[in-house]
């Protein structure tokens, strides 16, 4: 009972920092991601760009980058506890052999790969944002959501 007391006032303190920082992460990097895009987007802002225009644009990016810093934070976050947690475990050989299962799940989800390359082709060359009128293959409606590997659209009848 004892050595579980100390392992536990050993890591505790440590461990309370670690998800800390990554809750204010994950929060104020949203913030500030919104900022910096708002500046960004309006400083890259052409002749032909309405202010709806900027708009969407601002709110595609910043839907992007918000969900990826979140995610990235979230990972990071969980290597750190798994580090203080659990130091007899070497971390090195999970890393190798998630590279090797990354390359595996490659080949076998190209169609996958091929969806989210695409979508960021979508995103970072403006073909259209959140709020646009489109007609993809069939598919005509407003743009609810542009994500790396899907589009939603909503119809005139309201259907998505």
């Amino acid at each position: 009972m004892q050595t579980v007391l100390n392992y536990l006032s050993a890591h505790f303190w440590p461990v309370i920092g670690i998800i800390a920082i990554a809750w204010l992460g994950r929060h104020f990097g949203g913030m500030i991601i919104r900022r910096i895009m708002t500046q960004a987007v309006h400083r890259s802002r052409d002749a032909t760009m309405t202010a709806e225009d900027v708009h969407k644009r601002q709110e595609t990016l910043i839907g992007l980058l918000t969900a990826i810093w979140k995610w990235l934070v979230i990972i990071v976050a969980t290597v750190m506890l798994i580090g203080e947690l659990l130091p007899s475990i070497d971390l090195a050989p999970l890393f190798a052999s998630a590279g090797i299962i990354g390359i595996a799940l490659g080949f076998g989800a190209q169609s996958l790969i091929k969806d989210f390359l695409s979508g960021i082709f979508i995103i970072s060359e403006n073909q259209y944002r959140v709020g646009d009128v489109v007609d993809l293959e069939g598919a005509a409606g407003t743009v609810e959501h542009v994500g790396v590997r899907s589009t939603v659209l909503r119809d005139a009848d309201g259907n998505v």
